[in-house]
């Protein structure tokens, strides 16, 4: 699960700041026990959690979070989400695939997504959560489908493969 605050160079240090640590809580939540990694990235998080479903349910109160009134600074956040393997590195870091992965769908712009319906305004910029194929994959076994196709999508250091791109629609 990444987690970006946007357009943060925009905004006073003090109040990114005080936004992250409302982020860090919640995607602590209640449930510590099943994150696996909470790495800073300056205006944002990298949450890797022990099953797809508890990353999902942290996306989830996210986006209540910034839909709610408890978003007294109107902070705007984007959120990527992909499952998969990952290993731990260098004390408790960890890397693999589905990091990368998510780190390439979480801001994509205009140019970058072969749109299923031709409609930029179905991807939002700002407030949302994509999804890859295999989190869907994940989201449908468990009888959620609460997502919406977007498009494909070419991602840097994943050869010529078009990865399909989905918006999580809670």
């Amino acid at each position: 699960c990444l987690v970006d605050i946007c357009d943060s160079m925009e905004i006073e240090m003090e109040q990114v700041n005080k936004v992250s640590q409302l982020l860090r809580s919640i995607l602590i939540g209640q449930e510590p026990d099943k994150l696996l990694l909470l790495k800073h990235m300056g205006d944002g998080y990298l949450a890797v959690y022990n099953s797809t479903l508890a990353a999902v349910s942290a996306s989830e109160r996210l986006l209540e979070w910034q839909a709610g009134q408890q978003n007294i600074y109107s902070a705007d956040i984007r959120i990527a989400l992909d499952c998969g393997i990952t290993h731990r590195t260098h004390g408790h870091d960890r890397s693999g695939i589905p990091i990368c992965r998510a780190s390439r769908i979480e801001k994509p712009q205009k140019n970058d997504i072969a749109l299923a319906d031709g409609d930029l305004q179905s991807l939002k910029s700002r407030n949302r959560c994509l999804l890859t194929q295999q989190v869907t994959n994940v989201l449908k076994m468990e009888g959620h489908e609460p997502y919406t196709y977007i498009g494909k999508r070419s991602l840097k250091g994943f050869s010529n493969e078009m990865h399909a791109i989905y918006q999580y629609l809670p």
